[in-house]
């Protein structure tokens, strides 16, 4: 399914930065932003432990279930994933961010696709701090090579490699959420469709002159499934709960996991998506991330599960493919879970 989203030539942070930029362009320039931030290790996200879940560690699972319940984030530490291939993948596209901004834009969005080089949410007043790249990933049927750089030369091998190892975490735990809902573990990835859909975002923040009045990437929720992040060392994720933000500690070897909103829909709101942003804190360090979304496939009509329906539990959600869902999601400014609460059938005040 082709995505229609705005176009337009690239505006490069990067080379804005690398011009000598000593002030923030009025485009980037947040009118006010929420500065309530909880202090310092108050909070901080639930850590599971990969290996215990492997081993049906029965406390594990109920420590999962809790965090999904009452974070929606969590960090996933002990997994099987080598740590080398880890340090690769941020390397390749650090190296990617640091090409010419000519040669970056052999890669470049093109009109009426959301693939490559460039910037998301075009829709927006005021533009995020950030470069990206995008690319679908699985089924391989999706790949779009053409927007998948060649410099550096490791950079679509170890995206590949990258990709399998990934996909291999996010089956696991679609398994381990299932069960803490007490359903078979195939439960969630049948709801996918025939296989499970996988995109990425690579996000490029580089230093910013005036980083308390930009945002790296505006409040939102997830349109996906489950999105499992890779962090460098530099902290920027703020996980918003009981009306306050959460700062999440940069761990380079762990991940960062977190529902989304087709999670939302098919436990009809038994487990929510959670809202996150991206800040920009320092004025001489760039920041790497790598989200890699695992979805229902575009042509899965998702609903509310039978499961999770009753009479006094009626369907909270409306029904739409995922693909019109991620379309309209692209299509729109980000603005909190804005694009799940339109879904709801009783929309919610604010």
């Amino acid at each position: 399914m082709a995505l229609v989203v705005q176009s337009q030539p690239p505006i490069s942070v990067q080379a804005l930065v690398q011009n000598g930029l000593e002030e923030v362009p009025s485009r980037f320039l947040q009118r006010s932003l929420d500065s309530r931030v909880s202090a310092p290790f108050e909070e901080s996200l639930p850590i599971i432990d990969h290996g215990k879940l492997l081993r049906n560690d029965p406390s594990e699972l109920a420590k999962l279930g809790a965090a999904c319940a009452e974070w929606g984030f969590f960090q996933v530490v002990n997994h099987d994933i080598p740590i080398s291939l880890l340090e690769r993948v941020r390397e390749a596209a650090r190296q990617f961010f640091h090409l010419s901004h000519e040669e970056k834009l052999e890669f470049a969005i093109k009109p009426g696709s959301c693939e490559g080089y460039g910037r998301h949410f075009l829709a927006s007043d005021v533009l995020d701090w950030v470069d990206l790249l995008y690319h679908q990933l699985l089924p391989i049927s999706t790949r779009n090579l053409s927007s998948w750089p060649t410099k550096p030369e490791s950079y679509r091998t170890v995206l590949h490699e990258y990709s399998n190892e990934v996909h291999g975490l996010a089956k696991c735990l679609l398994g381990k959420i299932s069960e803490t809902l007490g359903l078979e573990s195939d439960f969630l990835e049948k709801k996918f469709g025939e296989c499970i859909y996988q995109t990425i975002r690579v996000n490029h923040y580089p230093p910013c002159p005036q980083p308390d009045r930009v945002m790296g990437l505006s409040p939102h929720s997830d349109p996906g499934g489950i999105t499992i992040l890779l962090q460098d060392d530099v902290e920027g994720l703020q996980v918003r709960k009981n009306g306050k933000w959460v700062q999440v500690q940069a761990d380079p070897e762990a991940f960062v996991v977190n529902l989304a909103d087709q999670i939302e829909i098919i436990t009809n709101g038994l487990y929510k998506s959670v809202e996150h942003r991206a800040v920009v804190k320092t004025e001489s360090k760039e920041r790497i991330s790598l989200a890699m979304f695992h979805s229902p496939l575009p042509d899965t009509l998702v609903s509310p599960a039978a499961n999770f329906v009753n009479p006094r539990q009626p369907s909270r959600y409306t029904s739409m493919t995922f693909g019109q869902y991620r379309s309209s999601f692209l299509n729109k400014e980000l603005r909190g879970k804005n694009h799940v609460k339109s879904m709801l059938v009783e929309k919610e005040q604010d």
